[in-house]
Parts: structure tokens; C-alpha cells; sequence
């Protein structure tokens, strides 16, 4: 991957860049002032299919600010607070493919609640599941999750579309024609629930 990603800065013309080997969770490299962590403009990642263990108790005591809650046992979820730590304020923005599972976990609902609350969720795409195992994510659903610092409002896009093709990044150019046709705004309360009618029904009354 290393490999590659330098490839792709040369081939795309970005010959004043920086990039580091290294764990970006248990030894992050890229440092800015006071030995924070390097901030962004814009953050886009790939996770992997599968987490991998990682020492989630020890960062708790770290000083790169990287989790305002418990570290989660989740590799994956980790790299996204990470990435969340090197966002720059108020203009950042990031962009991350990942298996749907990982946002659907309870580790996972206490990050979307946190954007939530931050108001910088902007949209999660839930993608088709690849048919093939020799595709993208072997054959597990991807999300994409977009994230915004600063947003003109406080609704959240959450789009599902499905298409059907031999190769997955055509299935999913259609699956997103497909979402475009059917998409819906949603509003959210100062609570960040969505309004809803509840019924109950005691004894010989309902309310």
C-alpha cells in the first residue's frame, strides 16, 4: 500500500508531500505543534474488512486527544477517530469506505451520536454487497461515511441504493443513480432523534 499510495502523489502531480510508514494507531507519525497530530483539509481512508488488535487500553493515557470517549476494542473505529483528530477546524472533511457492520456495532452508534451531536455528520451510503469474493471487501457490504465540519444545516443524508453489474465499481455507479432517485431529507430534533408518533396501550386505554 505504501507503494502505491506514493505512486498515485506522483502520478497526480503532488511532488511536495510527506508520507510516513507506520502504525497510525499505536505509533502515529505525522506531527504538527506540540507534538499533536498533523491536521488536514481533507481525510479520505479505505478500512479493512477485518480489525485487527490493537493495545485499546493503554490509549486511554495517550496525549494526542485522539478519543473523547473510551477507546474502542475496534481497529477500524479507532482509525476513524483518528482521522477525526486530524481534521482541521471548521474546514475539514473526510471521507471513509468501510464495512457497514463496523456503524452498525454499539462502539459504532456512539460514534454516529457523536457526530450527531457535533452536527458533522453529513451522509452515510450504504453500497451493495459485492457478489463476488475476489471484489472489494470480499463480499461484505461497504458504508461510505462523509464527514463535515462545518455544515449549513443539521440534516443528515442516509441514502441505500442497489444495482446490479459484472464488476463492483459499475454496480455501484448504479447503485448511486439508483439512491439519487430516492433520496429524502430527514429532520432532527435539538436531541438528535428523529421526530415520530408513539403509541401505548395500558389496561382499556391508549395514549
Amino acid at each position: 500500500p505504501w507503494a502505491l499510495t506514493k505512486m498515485q502523489l506522483l502520478l497526480n502531480g503532488l511532488l511536495l508531500h510527506r508520507l510516513e510508514r507506520a502504525d497510525a494507531l499505536d505509533k502515529p507519525m505525522l506531527f504538527g505543534e506540540r507534538l499533536s497530530l498533523l491536521p488536514a483539509d481533507v481525510v479520505l481512508s479505505r478500512l479493512p474488512d477485518q480489525a485487527t488488535p490493537w493495545d485499546h487500553q493503554n490509549a486511554a493515557h495517550e496525549n494526542y486527544q485522539r478519543f473523547p470517549v473510551a477507546p474502542p476494542k475496534d481497529s477500524r473505529l479507532a482509525l476513524i477517530w483518528t482521522m477525526l483528530a486530524t481534521m482541521k477546524p471548521v474546514v475539514g472533511r473526510m471521507g471513509v469506505l468501510m464495512p457497514a457492520d463496523c456503524l452498525d456495532s454499539r462502539e459504532g452508534m456512539v460514534l454516529r451520536r457523536t457526530l450527531l451531536e457535533r452536527n458533522w455528520l453529513d451522509a452515510i451510503i450504504k453500497l451493495p454487497r459485492p457478489t463476488r469474493k475476489t471484489d472489494a471487501f470480499h463480499a461484505v457490504a461497504p458504508a461510505l461515511l462523509l464527514v463535515r465540519q462545518q455544515r449549513e444545516n443539521d440534516t443528515v443524508a442516509i441514502i441505500t441504493g442497489q444495482g446490479k453489474a459484472g464488476d463492483t465499481p459499475l454496480a455501484i455507479e448504479k447503485a448511486f443513480r439508483d439512491a439519487k432517485k430516492n433520496m429524502i431529507t430527514v429532520n432532527t430534533t435539538k436531541n438528535m432523534s428523529i421526530p415520530h408518533e408513539v403509541e401505548a396501550k395500558y389496561a382499556a386505554s391508549w395514549v
